[in-house]
Order: C-alpha cells, then structure tokens, then sequence
C-alpha cells in the first residue's frame, strides 16, 4: 500500500493538471489571470530563492557548490568484501561532489554567487514578460507590450543564461582547487611510503579537475526562440493597425 500512494498522488496531481488546462481552454477559467498568478508566483518565488541563497555565504562563510573531480571509479578498501551487486562497473567514474565548504576566498565565492543571482535574475525576468503580455492579453491587445517586452527579455536570458553558466563553472573548478588541491603531505602505517602526490582517491581524497567551462546552447537557443515570437508579434501588431486603418 505504501508504494502505491506516490502513484495515486502522481495520478492525481495529473489529473488536476488536466482539469485546470481543459478549464482554460473552454474559457472557464481567464487565461490572462492564470499567466498572472503563476508569474508572480514563480518570479517571487525566484526572488526568494535567490536571496535565501546568499544568506550562507555572505553571512555564514558557508557556501555549497558541486566541484569537478578527476574521476575515479567507487572501489572498497582492502579487506572489504561486498555482495549483492548485479552490475559491474566497466567504465566512468565519480566525477563530482557537493561540498559544502567554510574559508572560500572572495573571488572564488563572488564567481559562484554571481552565478546565482543572474540565474535568479533571468526568472524574474521571464516572469516579468509574462505578467507585461498576460495584462496586454487582458485589456484585449495582445501585440501591443509584446514586441518590446519580448526583445528584452531575449537578450536578458540569452547573456544572463549564458554569464550565470560560465561563472558557476569557475567558481566551481576555484572552489574545487582551493579545497581539494594539495601541495605536500606525509603517510605514515601500512601506506608509509605513499607519495603523496599520487592520485589519493583510493585513501578517500580526489583530485580537483582542471579548468572546464561548458558553453551552454539552451540561452542562445532561447533568446533566439524569444526574438522570433517578438518579429511575429510586431508583424501582427503591424497587420492590426493596418486592418483598422482600412475600416
């Protein structure tokens, strides 16, 4: 019974879903009051999600990021025997952890912050848009906030989306170097004559990955996507003035 709850929950929450977008359709419910509620909602919710976010590490000296390692591949220690796997592991590896670390530098902290308040940003932007177009559709001209309102928040998401990537990728790889990266050390027992620059990810403490910053296309696509519904809005809002210039 306990497994089958998550599923009737699932199933309801669909359901509800489906009701809520049938009811729009047919006109029961306003669509432009719908936009309206679930943009404020997710823009204040951005807001406060952003803001919350910085309190640790401003305040606390606390930050949480996922670092890149040099992979390496789970193994138990000698004299460990496990059972019970069903799969073996023929490739890959570890390649990131989440740490949560105090003693960051500020250049380290202000890339990974930043990173959160554009990502922050571009919500708030987005959902801005849709509450300018949701009190357009309202007030019966749709094409009239449209254009312009689109044309912004398409080069919003497209920098934003794209600054927020690369300063959380090197304020990842800065806060991955700062905690991870070694430059001497001693092994003393049954490891005694361990180097202690080998790769220790074996005795429980991996490698930082070097410098890697992926270039994300979903901003670019995004901000591309939003320019050409802003081109067929002006087109419509040119289509109208012209109608109503012939009656």
């Amino acid at each position: 019974m306990i497994h089958i709850l998550p599923m009737i929950l699932m199933l309801a929450v669909l359901g509800g879903i489906a009701w809520f977008a049938l009811a729009v359709a047919h006109g029961r419910i306003p669509l432009a009051k719908v936009v309206t509620a679930v943009a404020l909602i997710f823009g204040i919710g951005a807001a406060v999600v952003t803001a919350l976010s910085l309190i640790d590490p401003l305040f606390y000296d606390r930050t949480t990021v996922a670092v890149p390692l040099v992979p390496f591949q789970p193994h138990p220690a000698p004299g460990i025997t496990l059972e019970g796997m069903t799969a073996t592991i023929v490739g890959g590896g570890v390649d990131r952890a989440t740490l949560t670390l105090t003693g960051l530098s500020w250049p380290a902290k202000s890339l990974i912050v930043s990173s959160w308040v554009l990502q922050g940003a571009t919500w708030v932007a987005v959902c801005f848009v849709a509450l300018r177009l949701a009190r357009s559709l309202d007030q019966g001209d749709i094409f009239r906030d449209g254009t312009q309102a689109l044309l912004r928040v398409a080069g919003i998401v497209a920098v934003s989306g794209l600054l927020a990537a690369i300063l959380a990728d090197l304020g990842a790889w800065r806060a991955g170097t700062e905690a991870l990266q070694h430059y001497g050390g001693a092994a003393e027992g049954a490891i005694a004559g361990l180097d202690p620059f080998d790769n220790l990810a074996q005795y429980g403490w991996p490698e930082p990955y070097g410098l890697l910053v992926n270039i994300p296309f979903w901003p670019l696509t995004a901000g591309l996507g939003l320019a050409l519904i802003a081109a067929a809005f002006k087109a419509g809002h040119k289509l109208r003035e012209d109608t109503q210039g012939l009656v």
